[in-house]
């Protein structure tokens, strides 16, 4: 049998048979409208329409009972998309509040609701995932959840309010949230699903806008209105106009806005108008004159000469009449721009709406992503979100500071130096922040107002700007795998109650056979078996369908809360084994291999050494000049062999494409948490741990030991050195010294002498160790080394006379010897 043969013979040998897995039987069970739900539910409480547009009908195709459910929904994605006509095909002739609700937004009109006495004039559904286990004991509204429309009826807060000041999250906390439903109109369950709630619910956009005097506020910039071009009759229709809208008007008359001098301050926005009318030269029969317009609407900062925006609309009409025909050509193109203009001055009105006479010398605008709470470390080095920088004026805004915080989660605010903007021109920075861990404590997913304070110098003087800004933060069990390195901080070594378990676990195994680290793996494994902890798969986000759905969120335990609940998916087990593994002492690396993850364990032994791990070729994997051991740790309760055996064959089906994610590199910036004191401690023995998984260990070391004796004892006389000196080494003396006899019967070496004598001299023997290092000297009578060896033989047999006889000619051959054998030389002196 040749060595490769041989390996794999060994290999099927030493680890224990166990009923193979396919992964994809495994899997097999997962129903295909599970993975469809899913994928609904992420689109829509992301609010990604084109998303949702594309995987609902497909959907309902495979689930035609649930469509009377999701129209609404669909409905909503189709016209968020612009697709208006199949928006309203999808709720056509439905008479259902939601539909009603979903047709109004969709037409802008009102809708008349049974049991609401004024009609609604605006409304907007908002999707929302909550914990159905918390949610259930809080139903008041027939069988909709109460947490669900008071998490929709936040959304459609910030919605509506971007950047709220205090006083306006004051008054939604103190009195619209206490009273929310007044603001709930209509609400739907979409999913229910093992611990997750995703709802629908329309919210009375209209009236939380009057709460919070929203179209006042759009009004309060001065728009002040200059006829350029035209007849004063078109400014004057257009300050009516604009005036019922409830714009506040100043009339500017007749001129340029170059022209305005001081009098523009009296506005924050000048509209110019500008309108030309004239006769096209073409050949028309029976007196007909063909009259073109074009009209410019200009929009100017009042107070830094900027042109915001310009409104332009080409209009032609065929006449008898050329006045009349200019007139109707003029009309018809303001006709064109009318239902631009009142949304056109009041997105500018908001813009300048808080400083009177236009935009300020800096705007700013703050941007964050969604905080995921156990991540909290990486937002001090990594983005939490971005801030865009506008220099409105004609010289640079110098000395940009920013002042960062959100109140009981950051111990002090972050300052940023943000440098200068030049003259008119847009700039963007990162924002970071250092939370404390109290975000921790956060157990639902929530807003939180947070305030950036910006000072800066422009135009002269110090100035200063503040915004408030609704920061969106996961509770602390959330992750999305966008990034797999996010795992790392689920990773917890140095947690008290892991560190405590871990230690006691290992601290009665000593003088095995086996690598210390492979030994300590083991220990740990088994004692999860020990403890009760079990592999349960995820029943509302599966490892394997989420891995790969990046705006999934999924929910991940701690090692410590996996460590008490005795229970978790793949990704739960294989960070509380990584992390009870760090913590004692030993290197992990996590393998993503598609749909599933489990790790592998440095096992102390270098590349070079890797026939002294005593284990086939196949059985370990090799990186960065260590041997790794696979294990699959969703077999916790099985034994570590098995375990073992499970990790090498999925390594070895899957390992082009499994992917490490080596903690070491993902810890930098997915630091774990300093997670809170526990009560919880956990114990198990070294005899629970054997009690339960009887003789395995001596069968791991039996394996490891014939192993190496067969590969060793291939390479023929010097493979029989190297095993005498393993066995040695490991203890197995009486082994150590049948393989030394057997070398002497081809022949009389110094080198096996030599080490006869040491295996004697350990067994106690030393009348025959010093005949074995005498025959060795009298072979190579110049190795200092062998006439110590005999010395110390002669002098553990009391022999001091012959023992100062060797130690004199060692010393002879070697100076050095006497202070490197100092307990040797002073024992002879006595």
């Amino acid at each position: 049998m040749n060595m490769a043969s041989f390996i794999r013979a060994f290999a099927f040998m030493l680890l224990v048979l166990m009923p193979v897995f396919s992964l994809q039987s495994v899997f097999a069970e997962d129903r295909p409208e599970d993975i469809g739900e899913l994928a609904v539910a992420a689109s829509l409480t992301a609010g990604d329409w084109d998303k949702a547009a594309a995987v609902i009908p497909p959907f309902l195709e495979k689930s035609p009972h649930l469509k009377e459910r999701f129209s609404p929904a669909l409905a909503w994605a189709f016209f968020k998309t612009g697709r208006n006509t199949d928006a309203l095909k999808a709720i056509e002739g439905r008479a259902d509040a939601a539909s009603l609700l979903v047709s109004g937004a969709i037409t802008n009109k009102e809708v008349s609701l049974p049991g609401i006495k004024e009609p609604v004039k605006a409304s907007e559904p908002f999707f929302v995932e909550i914990s159905s286990g918390a949610a259930a004991g809080e139903v008041n509204l027939g069988v909709f959840p109460r947490k669900a429309f008071i998490v929709a009826l936040k959304k459609a807060f910030y919605a509506l309010l971007p950047e709220p000041s205090v006083k306006q999250v004051d008054l939604l906390e103190s009195k619209i949230a206490l009273n929310s439903g007044l603001y709930f109109l209509a609400g739907d369950i979409l999913f229910d699903n093992a611990g997750k709630m995703v709802c629908i619910a329309f919210i009375d956009t209209g009236r939380l806008s009057d709460e919070f005097g929203l179209q006042k506020k759009a009004k309060a910039v001065t728009i002040g209105i200059l006829t350029r071009k035209g007849g004063d009759d078109r400014r004057k229709a257009l300050i009516k106009e604009l005036s019922a809208f409830g714009f506040t008007i100043e009339d500017f008359g007749r001129g340029d806005y170059y022209a305005l001098g001081d009098r523009k301050k009296l506005a924050g926005i000048v509209m110019e108008l500008s309108e030309e009318t004239g006769i096209v030269p073409l050949a028309i029969k029976s007196g007909f004159k063909h009259i073109e317009g074009n009209l410019t609407l200009a929009f100017y900062n009042a107070s830094t000469d900027e042109t915001l925006a310009e409104l332009k609309e080409h209009s032609s009409i065929v006449h008898t009449d050329e006045e009349r025909g200019r007139e109707l050509a003029a009309q018809k193109g303001y006709e064109g721009v009318s239902s631009r203009l009142k949304d056109t001055l009041s997105e500018l009105s908001k813009k300048v709406e808080w400083r009177l006479g236009g935009l300020p010398p800096l705007e700013a605008d703050i941007i964050t992503e969604k905080v995921f709470s156990n991540n909290y470390k990486f937002y001090s080095k990594g983005a939490l979100g971005e801030i865009t920088l506008k220099n409105n004026t004609d010289r640079p805004v110098t000395g940009v500071r920013l002042i960062f915080s959100v109140k009981n989660y950051m111990d002090f605010p972050m300052q940023m130096e943000l440098g200068d903007i030049p003259a008119r021109q847009t700039v963007k920075k990162e924002v970071n922040a250092v939370f404390n861990n109290k975000i921790l404590d956060i157990t639902e997913d929530t807003f939180i107002q947070s305030e950036a304070r910006l000072t800066y110098a422009a135009l002269g003087k110090e100035d200063a700007l503040t915004l408030t800004h609704p920061v969106y933060f996961y509770e602390r069990h959330a992750l999305n795998w966008d990034d797999k390195g996010k795992i790392a901080s689920f990773v917890t070594p140095k947690d008290p109650v892991i560190m405590t378990f871990a230690t006691q676990t290992i601290s009665g195994y000593r003088d095995v056979l086996l690598s210390r680290n492979l030994v300590a793996a083991r220990a740990l494994f088994e004692a999860l078996g020990v403890m009760g902890v079990t592999y349960a798969e995820d029943p509302n986000n599966p490892y394997q369908v989420v891995s790969d759905l990046t705006s999934v969120i999924d929910f991940v335990q701690f090692p410590r809360e996996t460590l008490a609940r005795k229970a978790g998916d793949c990704d739960d087990l294989t960070s509380l084994y990584a992390s009870l593994l760090e913590s004692a002492g030993i290197k992990t690396v996590l393998l993503d291999a598609p749909g599933h993850i489990y790790l592998m364990f440095d096992a102390g032994v270098d590349e070079d050494d890797r026939m002294y791990f005593g284990f086939p070729t196949e059985s370990s994997i090799i990186k960065d000049g260590s041997v790794w051991v696979p294990v699959e740790t969703t077999l916790v309760g099985s034994s570590f062999t098995d375990a073992w055996k499970k990790g090498v064959e999925e390594f070895s089906v899957e390992r082009e494409k499994t992917r490490f994610i080596d903690l070491r590199e993902a810890w930098p910036m997915h630091n774990p948490p300093t997670l809170p004191a526990a009560d919880f401690e956990a114990k198990v023995t070294k005899g629970e741990i054997e009690k339960k998984y009887h003789g395995e260990l001596r069968e791991l070391e039996n394996a490891r030991i014939g192993y190496l004796t067969a590969s060793l004892e291939r390479l023929g006389p010097q493979g029989l050195k190297e095993l005498m000196i393993v066995f040695g080494r490991d203890g197995l003396l009486d082994r150590a010294m049948d393989a030394g006899k057997r070398l002497l019967e081809t022949g009389r070496d110094a080198v096996v002498l030599n080490n006869m004598g040491n295996i004697y001299y350990l067994k106690g023997d030393t009348a025959n160790a010093a005949a074995s290092y005498a025959e060795a000297a009298s072979i190579v009578p110049g190795d200092a080394g062998i006439w110590v060896n005999l010395s110390r033989a002669h002098l553990k047999a009391g022999r001091g006379k012959d023992a100062k006889e060797a130690f004199e000619k060692a010393m002879v051959l070697d100076p050095r010897v006497r202070e490197r054998h100092v307990d040797i030389f002073m024992e002879l002196q006595k």
